[in-house]
């Protein structure tokens, strides 16, 4: 595959004064533009990949893409296009870590271009890219702060009449690689938010329940209380509230579950059941009249 000086288009004035080369050359920049737009709107790095890949293979023509990220080891498919799901997932699915292509990329200052049979891929990946209709690729890397993020791939079936200019493939991989970088960490601040919205939200839960008993009058009313807070808070379809004797379950409030259900769960299976979640440490949790919390 070409890199390097090789695979690049001379930008001297005499070459842009070709018409077709300048509105190849305007046409990426105008893409450029786009892609910086959908990676301002994109608030997942699945949903910015998509965007990317889109946008590239409508501005390049190309047949085939797929972009993949680095998730330690291995990589994470971002987006794909024109390769079947199989074949996507046989790509993905080999180590990051010493692989040709990764090495390929790291050691290369410009994207990877050429026949595919040329390329630093293993030969089940050739065939199965061959299998889909690709025989041209441009490979890029996703680097962020200096470092190989991702990979982006795209393929033809021939090679492209204007070849993508490896300045502006450079600029969009760079663009890309840096877009995926703030959407994964939004996405990581986003789920410490919302695992510290729910720990709000369930220490908040436990206060009340210690309030119920100044607020019902009988067992029953405090039985359905409970289930309803609780099951709020965990997002529970169903619960019930019951008390274990020594072979069955009675059971003082349910919420969302049937009764064919409750009836079943009531018999010594039930109670046994639920004594055995308790000792294991389970989410469930028992409570027996007469015991040492009692």
């Amino acid at each position: 595959m070409e890199s390097k000086a090789a695979g690049s288009r001379p930008d001297s004035a005499s070459s842009l004064g070709d018409p077709a080369l300048r509105a190849a050359l305007l046409a990426e920049l105008a893409t450029l533009g786009s892609l910086a737009t959908a990676t301002g709107r994109a608030r997942t790095s699945r949903g910015l990949a998509g965007a990317a890949v889109e946008i590239l293979c409508r501005a390049t023509d190309a047949t085939a893409a797929l972009l993949l990220y680095n998730t330690g080891e291995e990589y994470t498919v971002g987006a794909h296009r024109g390769l079947r799901a199989e074949h996507v997932v046989l790509i993905s699915g080999f180590r990051r870590i010493g692989a040709r292509l990764t090495a390929a990329l790291e050691a290369s200052e410009t994207p990877l271009y050429g026949s595919i049979g040329d390329a630093p891929l293993r030969p089940e990946i050739v065939d199965a890219l061959r299998a889909d209709g690709v025989e041209t690729a441009l490979l890029v890397g996703l680097r962020a702060k200096g470092e190989l993020v991702g990979v982006l791939g795209l393929g033809w079936g021939l090679p492209p009449v204007n070849r993508p200019i490896d300045a502006v493939m450079l600029q969009a991989a760079t663009l890309v690689a840096v877009g995926l970088e703030n959407a994964r960490l939004v996405e990581r601040l986003e789920r410490a938010l919302a695992t510290e919205r729910r720990h709000t939200a369930e220490q908040a839960a436990l206060q009340s329940l210690t309030l119920i008993a100044e607020q019902t009058q009988t067992f029953e009313e405090l039985a359905d209380h409970t289930i309803r807070r609780v099951a709020d808070v965990v997002g529970a379809a169903g619960a019930a509230y019951g008390v274990i004797s020594d072979a069955s379950v009675r059971y003082q409030a349910t919420i969302g579950v049937p009764a064919d259900v409750a009836s079943e769960a009531a018999g010594p299976r039930g109670a046994w059941m639920i004594r055995r979640a308790s000792s294991r440490g389970a989410f469930l949790q028992a409570y027996e009249p007469g015991s040492a919390s009692d």
